[in-house]
């Protein structure tokens, strides 16, 4: 794991990200993420977002969260889910679909 220097950061979407300083991460990069209180927690890049300037932000992937309800409705064939961007085309941040308007589209890449 690369030494940087990483805060937690709203994104537009209403997820949380990661601001880090410096040279910009590599998706599935590991970093340490220092929070307000002073602790640390490590969070993997899931997607540079913008860089420049000495600083990148990145969506993070988030933890899986294991339950003992993960097959009570029967979970065979579940749509994908995602962070949903707020558009009215109905796009999530982590994957494109054909649905997906122009702008939601080109955001993405």
């Amino acid at each position: 794991m690369t030494a940087m220097t990483a805060t937690f950061t709203k994104l537009k979407s209403g997820s949380w990200g990661v601001r880090v300083l410096g040279a910009a991460p590599e998706v599935g990069q590991q970093v340490a993420v220092t929070k307000r209180d002073g602790t640390t927690q490590h969070v993997t890049i899931e997607r540079v977002l913008v860089t420049g300037d000495g600083t990148s932000i990145c969506a993070i992937k988030q933890e899986q969260r294991s339950g003992s309800g993960s097959g009570s409705r029967g979970g065979g064939g579940r749509k994908q889910r995602g962070t949903r961007t707020g558009c009215s085309c109905g796009s999530v941040e982590e994957f494109t679909k054909s649905s997906d308007c122009w702008t939601c589209k080109h955001d993405a890449e």
